[in-house]
């Protein structure tokens, strides 16, 4: 197998927010919460940097921007060559007057809550539509005065409430000058821990031109398990960036190399496992997404 393409790394798995079709909305997430040290961190980006590994995303299940070594850890991983990405729902993006675009970041990506001020606080309540509209603007301008060359990419879940107003969010940020791309994701249920019955939206309203996600869903054998790879803050690996509880345990790189766990019986035995929709229906994670 060698070595994987793309790695998810969580320097953290908290929140500052509670949104309603998450996992932190309804406390589902029941491992240990905390912050990756930056010697872990250094210990993965130095074994990386030795591979042929396309994306580094700092991205699991939390929120990046509360880790108090998030600029370091970014301008360590780059001084290493690593091309490396960042997700974060957007309310600490002004964080040191937008120091993250100082890091050489090559992609930030927003998730917004909603579409409007409405349909953001029907979802997510400890910050507004306006505030992360607001940073998302001076990111830009920031990214415009400074000249760096930083990806900026804005999405959203679509729901039944505001699929209507999906062409008008689109357009907003489109018409951003130094926003690179805008799309729409698909509503999760997260292995059906969350319900989001009241937010389910047909497939036939027209959405599928902007839809990230439902193209996603195909048949088995899941590609990621041979191409990426999700490494938790305590230093766990996991094979799916949805496994937000750790669930599916592959090793620990505080032990073992990333090589050495990603080319292990275990891991190998797991790819097997789910290699066809008769076996995927046997994993209760797997199942979910693609059996």
């Amino acid at each position: 197998m060698n070595f994987p393409e793309r790695l998810w790394i969580e320097l953290t798995n908290h929140c500052n927010e509670r949104c309603k079709f998450c996992f932190h909305g309804n406390s589902k997430m029941t491992r240990k919460k905390g912050m990756m040290s930056r010697q872990l961190f250094a210990k993965v980006v130095d074994e990386i940097a030795d591979h042929d590994t396309k994306m580094v995303t700092l991205h699991h299940s939390g929120e990046s921007f509360l880790h108090k070594g998030l600029f370091d850890c970014i301008r360590y991983a780059k001084g290493k060559g690593l091309t490396m990405a960042i997700t974060t729902n957007g309310t600490l993006l002004d964080k040191d007057d937008f120091e993250i675009l100082g890091t050489g970041i090559d992609v930030i990506n927003v998730s917004f809550a909603g579409m409007n001020d409405e349909d953001y606080l029907s979802v997510r309540t400890r910050s507004g539509f306006a505030e992360v509209k607001n940073n998302v603007t001076k990111l830009a301008d920031k990214k415009r005065e400074l000249g760096a060359r930083t990806k900026i990419k804005i999405n959203v879940v679509a729901t039944r409430n505001n699929i209507h107003k999906k062409d008008g969010f689109i357009k907003t940020f489109e018409n951003i000058e130094g926003i690179d791309s805008v799309f729409i994701r698909e509503l999760m249920d997260w292995h059906g821990n969350v319900d989001v019955d009241d937010m389910k939206y047909k497939r036939d309203m027209g959405i599928m031109d902007h839809l990230w996600g439902l193209k996603q869903r195909l048949k088995p054998p899941c590609p990621a398990v041979y191409t990426s790879v999700g490494i938790l803050w305590n230093g766990d690996v996991v094979p799916c960036c949805f496994d937000y509880n750790g669930d599916l345990v592959m090793g620990n790189i505080n032990n073992e190399s990333i090589y050495a766990v990603w080319n292990s019986e275990l891991y190998n035995d797991f790819r097997k496992s789910i290699s066809t929709r008769r076996k995927i229906r046997k994993n209760e994670i797997c199942a979910r997404c693609r059996g």
